[in-house]
């Protein structure tokens, strides 16, 4: 799979160039030439099923969404949404990156796949990241032979800026109500995740490197009660693993003064699940990490959205929350924005 999706990498140079306008047309910002088979559209997407006997190939073009800035994470967003809720990853998902014109950058990557009552496939999933947006195109297919037609789609096809008001939302009144516009600390989940070893800023045993492997995601999740408590919890996944899940799960109190946060567990534990999130085994004893924070709001005008911003007042990386964001405007904090929607 590795040469394959190498192949379409470079093949990705040329995405932008133009396709026939007789056989194109555009869905939202993506003009492409209108591929073979059975056509099917939704309000976030349209896509085109082709089959040979028991071989398939299906085509999806998404609507454009709300970008993180940050090619990589996209790519983890939208694969994570887009593949592993909906199919059962087999393999190791292969990505490549490549910086294309008109300010657009290309994730592509790869992985066998098994869907309950359908023989094995492949999901090929393409990311274009720029101009404050994701958009994504998603290849499905059990046979080679319709190769060819899945590097013509994507070499056809050509993107364009979204205007200004397709942009994200950038008001302050699209923000959770609080205090100055700005959202309430406690009663709603905050969250931030990676999806490379290198960033996961857990360093983990050489025996539990052994176990999660070198690719995957880390998730983080905190969620502050209006009676002082907390509930914490951190999700890592490998590619190399990918039937365990390994939670840090805790709880505890949490303390305001001014603008310091400071938390305190009372229980800490580690935890494997499956996929369905069954417990596997018995859960371990976690570190307990007594934690003072200042803390604070930033509304990102181009995600639409705001953050909380937590810095240590040690000036060092904690445990819990991992390696410091990589936001020049924050480099030695945390940022935690809205989840996903599910």
């Amino acid at each position: 799979m590795k040469q394959l999706v190498y192949f379409l990498i470079a093949g990705a140079l040329v995405v932008l160039t133009p396709a026939s306008p007789a056989q194109a047309e555009t869905f939202d910002l993506v003009t492409f030439a209108t591929p073979a088979g059975q056509r099917s559209s939704g309000n976030d997407h349209v896509g085109f099923t082709e089959t040979a006997g028991n071989a398939f190939l299906q085509l999806a073009v998404y609507r454009s969404a709300p970008g993180s800035g940050d090619a990589a994470r996209d790519f983890a967003a939208e694969w994570d949404d887009l593949v592993t809720r909906r199919y059962r990853v087999l393999g190791e998902l292969n990505t490549e990156t490549a910086n294309l014109d008109g300010g657009w950058k290309l994730t592509m990557g790869s992985a066998p796949v098994h869907a309950e009552g359908t023989q094995g496939f492949v999901s090929m999933l393409a990311v274009f990241s720029g101009h404050g947006v994701k958009v994504s195109v998603l290849v499905n297919l059990n046979d080679q032979r319709f190769q060819p037609k899945v590097d013509a789609f994507l070499e056809s096809i050509q993107l364009r800026e979204p205007p200004p008001q397709a942009a994200p939302a950038t008001t302050v009144a699209a923000a959770p109500a609080g205090a100055g516009g700005q959202p309430p600390l406690a009663g709603r989940e905050w969250y931030k995740s990676v999806a490379s070893y290198s960033n996961w800023g857990y360093n983990p045993s050489a025996a539990e490197i052994a176990k999660i492997g070198n690719q995957g995601y880390t998730r983080w999740s905190y969620i502050f009660n209006a009676d002082g408590t907390y509930a914490f919890t951190r999700e890592f996944w490998s590619m190399n693993k990918y039937q365990e899940y390994w939670f840090h799960e805790e709880t505890g109190a949490y303390r305001v003064a001014g603008d310091t946060l400071t938390v305190t567990p009372r229980t800490a534990r580690r935890i494997l699940r499956n996929k369905t999130g069954q417990q596997q085994g018995d859960a371990m004893p976690a570190e307990r990490e007594t934690t003072t924070y200042r803390f604070g709001y930033h509304f990102f005008e181009g995600l639409g959205e705001w953050n909380l911003v937590l810095t240590p007042t040690t000036g060092q990386p904690t445990q819990r929350d991992g390696s410091f964001s990589s936001n020049e405007l924050f480099p030695t904090s945390y940022l935690f924005g809205p989840p996903p929607a599910r």
